[in-house]
């Protein structure tokens, strides 16, 4: 994937799908699938780019990672813009820039209305609420969590902190 060898890495993230179906990994290789499928043709200059983006962010070049991930937030038309405006937004918690983390996920929410990553983007904004203490706001969030989206293992991770946040 890295190395912007596309088919192999969809065969080599099938193989792995096939041999480990209940492994730890079995989801994000289908999502890196679907990600490949999605972007082939002429959208692999946008991929090639996401692919250089993430391994920035796994060798911790966080600066260089943000601004492909920034790059690929504001393209338009881009089906790589959603989840690089997420993948920023987890940048920037991981380097503790928790106000432009809050605000990049609030930005997914009003830009991208179909994207499937609005659930985890407001559940990082619950969580940025708490860490730093706001608990009327962490309440809030994690109560839009539970009310806006029908994600089943979110729903019990913001009724798990909505009681820790009540015995406070």
């Amino acid at each position: 994937f890295f190395s912007h060898d596309f088919d192999e890495a969809k065969k080599l993230y099938a193989q792995l799908t096939t041999e480990f179906r209940k492994g730890l990994y079995v989801n994000d290789c289908l999502r890196k699938i679907l990600m490949i499928d999605e972007n082939s043709g002429l959208d692999q200059f946008d991929l090639g780019i996401f692919a250089d983006a993430e391994c920035l962010t796994q060798r911790g070049i966080y600066d260089s990672a943000a601004a492909k991930f920034t790059m690929l937030s504001e393209k338009t038309g881009s089906n790589l813009a959603d989840i690089s405006t997420y993948r920023l937004g987890e940048l920037y918690f991981t380097v503790g820039k928790s106000k432009e983390a809050s605000d990049t996920f609030e930005r997914l929410l009003t830009e991208f209305p179909e994207s499937s990553w609005r659930a985890e983007s407001q559940k990082h904004i619950a969580d940025i609420y708490l860490s730093e203490g706001d608990v009327q706001n962490a309440e809030e969030a994690y109560r839009k969590l539970l009310v806006d989206y029908e994600n089943i293992v979110l729903h019990k991770y913001a009724r798990d902190k909505l009681k820790q946040l009540e015995n406070l």
